[in-house]
């Protein structure tokens, strides 16, 4: 009587015959690369989040420097600043209000 053994078996599938000489192997080997996905994933987001919040702080520092500028621009337009900054090249505010011109409807 010729003995054959159970793994050779015609009537087995290949992942039968892989399940009887590894065991779960096939199913610990999915869990490990779906624990490299995880962590892999973990550490783009990471990543993102740190230049996430590089971009912000570069952003509140333009937005403190606009609004210095635009204050620094509004102190310097005002009339009196304007007046002695002109006065140095001979010209100056007039004391009287402007004259509107009125043109009548029949001319």
């Amino acid at each position: 009587m010729s003995s054959k053994s159970s793994n050779t078996s015609p009537d087995k599938t290949p992942l039968e015959i892989v399940s009887s000489h590894w065991g779960s192997m096939p199913f610990v080997i999915f869990l490990a690369v779906l624990c490299g996905i995880h962590v892999a994933n973990n550490h783009q987001v990471e990543s993102m989040l740190k230049e996430y919040d590089r971009d912000q702080d570069a952003i509140d520092e333009l937005r403190w420097t606009y609004l210095n500028e635009k204050a620094d621009f509004m102190q310097e337009s005002t009339l009196m600043v304007v007046s002695k900054s002109v006065d140095t090249i001979g010209l100056q505010v007039p004391n009287q209000p402007l004259e509107s011109i009125k043109i009548s409807a029949d001319e």
